[in-house]
């Protein structure tokens, strides 16, 4: 009889995976001994602590909604991460050998266990955040890397312009908003590097000797860098619903001690934190209110509409003014 103990998320029912058995098979020679606690965390991902018969402790993560060629991708990245010694968990190999298992239908990935919380945004923390992510984009790409973010503007409105139902006022007007300033980004002359994609407090860990890792890869891919940065200052750089100016120069200034922002880049940073914002605005919308619509999350989406319109209030030479005055 395996022993595994599921502890469930109070928010929704029935989400103890039940193809964990069939996994920790794939991974450990004795299955029985292995314990694997759900983690209350992941928007859409199951995630687990698993402690196996030596005491050694991994980290599962089965993924919802992502095609096994994406999965795979993210753990030949991970790997292709650890030979460059960048900061993110080790991966560990099934007992076949390969990196991660799958049954044709779902997939998952086990990585070593690191033991730490989400980093506060401290101007510190933030430059050491911007100093990790420049040394990511300097990282060479190699084969089987996937060209191009999984989650695109168009592809996001084409799923809200599909909908059958209402969709709310809030959001209607949120996409009037921002579409003249994502109109103005160029289409071409970006520099392209590895990106994590989804840069938030709650995807990267700190641990008590003040280390940072940065985990969640599931979007990572070969894309504009510019991008990466927009996204770190989306998901790390908010104070109160509004973006920290100081909290956003103190990424920057750790992003450049590595890497040289481009001068496109410096000129569209402020269009592309709007575009980053309006990804995770519209994929929280789609996701939550109109896929899979859940109650307790289908107001989730306002958390990052309005530092982002607040963003396009505060305008962008007010902007550039703040973040580039005294040189970064």
């Amino acid at each position: 009889m395996r022993r595994i103990t599921c502890l469930r998320r109070p928010a929704e029912k029935n989400m103890s995976h039940p193809k964990i058995p069939d996994i920790l098979s794939a991974y450990f020679e004795h299955p029985h001994a292995v314990i694997c606690t759900e983690f209350n965390s992941g928007l859409t991902n199951f995630n687990f602590q698993v402690k196996d018969e030596p005491g050694k402790m991994f980290f599962l993560k089965i993924f919802r909604n992502a095609n096994l060629l994406r999965i795979k991708s993210v753990a030949t990245l991970i790997n292709h991460l650890q030979h460059y010694r960048f900061p993110t968990p080790e991966i560990i190999p099934c007992l076949s050998g390969d990196y991660c298992w799958n049954d044709g239908k779902e997939g998952a990935i086990i990585t070593r266990f690191i033991k730490g919380k989400y980093p506060e945004n401290t101007e510190e923390n933030l430059y050491r955040i911007g100093n990790i992510l420049g040394a990511l984009h300097q990282i060479p790409a190699s084969a089987g890397l996937l060209q191009g973010y999984s989650l695109n503007y168009p592809e996001l409105l084409k799923q809200v312009y599909n909908f059958d139902g209402v969709i709310e006022e809030e959001f209607s007007n949120f996409l009037v908003s921002i579409n003249p300033v994502i109109g103005n980004i160029p289409l071409s002359g970006f520099p392209q590097s590895i990106i994590h994609g989804d840069i938030f407090l709650d995807n990267l860990l700190q641990t008590s000797l003040g280390d940072i890792y940065f985990i969640d890869f599931e979007g990572g891919c070969v894309d504009k860098s510019i991008f990466d940065i927009a996204r770190s200052v989306i998901g790390c750089a908010m104070i109160n619903q509004k973006f920290d100016l100081k909290l956003t120069k103190a990424i920057l200034s750790g992003y450049t001690a590595v890497r040289d922002f481009e001068p496109i880049e410096q000129e569209y940073l402020y269009e592309f934190i709007i575009y980053a914002g309006a990804i995770s605005v519209m994929w929280r919308y789609t996701e939550f209110n109109i896929r899979r619509p859940f109650e307790n999350k289908k107001n989730l989406y306002k958390k990052l509409l309005i530092p982002t319109l607040n963003l396009i209030e505060t305008g962008k030479r007010i902007f550039q003014d703040a973040i580039y005055s005294n040189q970064i």
